[in-house]
């Protein structure tokens, strides 16, 4: 399974859509499953809310409560610094 983050609705909108997610849950995080298609494996979607902190705070909820393989911060609100930019893609090697 597959886990999108993303801070704001407005933000994950579009991603939501082309998912065709549902939602699961209001709380802790607002969370939505979408079904596998294909090749495509299903997921959810979880609007963390701004800043670092409820980025990680929703990183460890979705990987203590989901069967989650591969998790994606889509979103660049816990990575503002220099050398970051909108766009780029970044591999995390530790946390």
């Amino acid at each position: 399974m597959i886990a999108f983050l993303l801070a704001t609705r407005d933000e994950a909108a579009p991603l939501l859509a082309a998912l065709h997610g549902e939602k699961l849950a209001d709380a802790p995080f607002e969370t939505h499953w979408f079904p596998a298609r294909g090749r495509k494996p299903a997921g959810l979607l979880v609007i963390t809310g701004m800043g670092p902190a409820a980025a990680a705070s929703a990183t460890r909820h979705v990987l203590n409560t989901h069967k989650v393989q591969h998790l994606i911060n889509a979103g660049i609100a816990g990575s503002l610094r220099d050398g970051l930019v909108p766009g780029g893609v970044y591999r995390i090697t530790s946390v």
